[in-house]
C-alpha cells in the first residue's frame, strides 16, 4: 500500500542496468535531446520462473540514469495501473472543470448579510414612519402609473425626486438578504470524477443520509448573485483537485481513501480494513509500541473565519475540547488536535438567537438593536406592505458582509429544493415568542451532540476504546507459495496477515529470492 497516493502497485527493488542492444533502444526512446523524451514509456514484462507468472511493468523517465561514458542505462520498472492512471487523473484535474459545472444542477444557498450601523438606522425609521412610507409609496405609484400614461407608453418620464423613491431596494437593502451561492455536493463532486477516472464510488459517508446532501458553500472572492438562471461562480470556485478536497475532508469525517483498479472507496478511516486481503498467519515477529501516545483529551476545532464573523460566533457548538482521561491516569499525556480547515455557519433564529433572547432570565439581553429584532424584520408581514415581491427570509446563512474566507460545510436538509435549498435543522426551543433551531448539527464536533462528527466519526480515536493503532513490527516472513504470489499480485485494497497480537496492517511486501517479506506492519489493540 502506497501511503502517499493509496493505491496498491508493483516496484522492482532494486534498479536494472541495460547495456548493448537495450541501452541502444532506450537511449533511442528517451535521450535524443527532444523535448519529447520525457514523454515516452516503454512496456515490460517480467516473468517469474518458480511460479510461471508474467508481472507487468512500465518504464519511464523516472528512475532512468543514462551514463555516456560508460555506455549503459540504469532504470526502475513500476506498475503502470488503471488505479494510478485514475490517481493522476484524481490529483490533477480541478473538481468544477472538465464538465463538472454543467453536469449538475448545483444547490442554491441563500444568505443574508447581518446589517451595519446605517442598515439599523434605516430599519429604525422604517418601524416608526411606517405609515407615511406607505402612502409616500402609493403616491409614487399613482404618478408613475399617470406618467406612463401621458407619455403613451415611450418611457419618457421625468418625475424628479417622486420617481426616484424605491422602498422595495431599500427594505432589501436593510434586510441583506436574496443573494445566493451556488453550493455544489460533495457527493457529485466524488461521483463525477470518479466516474471520470474509470472508477466507481463506494462511500458510505456521502452516499448515505444525512452526510449525502453535504455542500461546499463557496464565497471567497465575491459576493453572492440575485439572478436565478445562475448555475455556479467561476470566481468562488475552489482550486481543490478531488484528491485535495478528500485531503480536506480528512480530518471532518476521520475518513480515508484507497483507490484500486475499479473503485474509489471513502469511508472512516477504521472501516477500510474490509477492504484489505489476509495473506494468512505469520509467527516470530518481533513487536515493539506504536510511537504516538495515547492522548489525555481531544482539541477539535474549526478555522476562524475573517471575514464572517458571524460564523465564528458559534464556536461552541462546532468546536470542543473531549477529556479522555478524567481518572488522571498516566499512560495517557498531551492533546490530539484535529484542525477542521473549514469555517463554521450561523442561521437565522439559531442558537446565538436562543441564548441572546430578551426574555432568557438573567441572560445578555441585546434587545432592540439584536439579532432577533433584525430577523424579524426580515420575517414579518407588516415590513413588506409596499409591493414588493414575496422574499421573507426566515432560513437563511448569516454572514457579516457578502464573503467568507473559508469553506464552509453544509448538510442540507433531506428533501431540499436545489433552486432555494435549506439547511437540515431541529427545534431547540421558544424564547421571546419566537422559535429557534440547531441548524447544521450533523457538523457539530460537541461531545453532547448526539448525531454529530464527535459521535459518527471521531469516538474511534478514545483511547480507551479499541481499534487505535498500539503495535508496529519493522518485518515478517511468510513461506513462500505461487498461490500467495498470485493472490499479492491481485489484491486491491492492501494486505493484512493475523499475528498473536490481532490482525496486522501490512504497508510493503518483497518478494526476492523465493522469500516473502512483509514490512511495515501496524497492530490495532482489541477493547480491555
Amino acid at each position: 500500500m502506497n501511503r502517499k497516493d493509496r493505491t496498491v502497485g508493483l516496484t522492482t527493488s532494486a534498479g536494472l542496468v541495460f547495456t548493448g542492444a537495450g541501452y541502444d533502444m532506450l537511449r533511442a526512446k528517451f535521450f535524443t535531446g527532444s523535448c519529447q523524451d520525457e514523454r515516452q514509456t516503454v512496456a515490460a514484462e517480467v516473468y517469474l520462473e518458480s511460479c510461471k507468472q508474467w508481472f507487468s511493468f512500465v518504464l519511464s523517465k523516472k528512475g532512468l540514469t543514462y551514463c555516456s561514458d560508460a555506455c549503459t542505462i540504469s532504470a526502475d520498472l513500476e506498475t503502470d495501473s488503471d488505479e494510478l492512471r485514475a490517481y493522476r487523473y484524481l490529483k490533477e484535474t480541478i473538481f468544477w472543470k472538465n464538465g463538472f459545472v454543467e453536469a449538475y444542477t448545483h444547490p442554491k444557498v441563500y444568505y443574508c448579510n447581518q446589517p451595519g450601523f446605517v442598515q439599523y438606522a434605516l430599519m429604525i425609521y422604517f418601524r416608526v414612519m411606517l405609515p407615511m412610507l406607505v402612502v409616500i409609496t402609493s403616491i409614487s405609484k399613482v404618478v408613475r402609473t399617470i406618467c406612463k400614461v401621458v407619455s403613451f407608453g415611450t418611457g419618457k418620464c421625468d418625475l424628479g425626486p417622486i420617481g426616484d423613491i424605491d422602498i422595495c431596494a431599500i427594505y432589501e437593502y436593510i434586510g441583506g438578504c436574496g443573494q445566493f451561492a451556488p453550493s455544489p455536493r460533495v457527493l457529485d463532486i466524488l461521483t463525477f470524477h470518479a466516474d471520470k477516472a474509470g472508477l466507481q464510488l463506494v462511500s458510505p459517508i456521502f452516499t448515505e443520509l444525512p452526510y449525502a446532501n453535504t455542500v461546499l458553500f463557496q464565497l471567497q472572492y465575491e459576493g453572492g448573485v440575485r439572478d436565478p438562471a445562475v448555475n455556479w461562480l467561476d470566481a468562488n470556485g475552489a482550486n481543490l483537485t478531488t484528491l485535495q478536497l478528500l485531503d480536506l475532508l480528512r480530518p471532518a469525517f476521520n475518513l480515508d481513501y484507497l483507490i484500486t483498479p475499479t473503485r474509489l472507496i471513502v469511508d472512516r478511516k477504521d472501516k477500510l480494513d474490509a477492504y484489505r486481503t489476509s495473506l494468512g498467519a505469520v509467527e516470530g515477529v518481533c513487536f515493539t509500541f506504536a510511537e504516538t501516545e495515547p492522548c489525555a483529551f481531544g482539541d477539535y476545532s474549526y478555522t476562524d473565519d475573517q471575514m464572517d464573523r458571524q460564523g465564528n460566533r458559534l464556536r461552541s457548538n462546532y468546536d470542543d475540547v473531549i477529556e479522555f482521561n478524567p481518572e488522571n491516569a498516566e499512560w495517557k499525556t498531551g492533546k490530539c488536535e484535529t484542525p477542521v480547515k473549514f469555517g463554521r455557519a450561523r442561521f437565522q433564529f439559531d442558537q446565538r438567537g436562543f441564548d441572546k433572547a430578551d426574555d432568557v432570565p438573567g441572560g445578555d439581553r441585546e434587545g432592540f438593536l439584536g439579532d432577533n429584532f433584525i430577523d424579524r424584520f426580515r420575517t414579518t408581514n407588516r415590513y413588506n406592505v409596499f409591493g414588493c415581491r414575496d422574499d421573507r427570509r426566515e432560513r437563511d446563512l448569516l454572514l457579516s458582509n457578502d464573503q467568507a474566507s473559508q469553506l464552509k460545510l453544509l448538510v442540507l436538509e433531506p428533501e431540499y429544493n436545489p433552486l432555494d435549498a435549506y439547511t437540515i435543522r431541529r427545534q431547540i426551543g421558544q424564547r421571546d415568542g419566537l422559535t429557534f433551531y440547531a441548524y447544521n448539527y450533523p457538523m457539530y464536533f460537541a461531545e453532547s451532540e448526539p448525531e454529530g462528527l464527535w459521535q459518527n466519526f471521531h469516538f474511534i480515536d478514545h483511547p480507551d476504546r479499541g481499534g487505535r493503532p498500539m503495535y508496529s513490527a519493522d518485518e515478517a516472513t511468510l513461506p513462500y507459495s505461487c498461490e500467495l504470489v498470485a493472490s499479492i499480485k491481485q489484491a486491491e485494497g492492501g494486505y493484512t496477515v493475523l499475528t498473536e497480537l490481532g490482525v496486522a496492517e501490512v504497508e510493503e511486501i518483497e518478494i526476492e529470492d523465493c522469500t516473502i517479506t512483509l514490512k511495515n506492519l501496524t497492530v490495532r489493540c482489541s477493547p480491555a
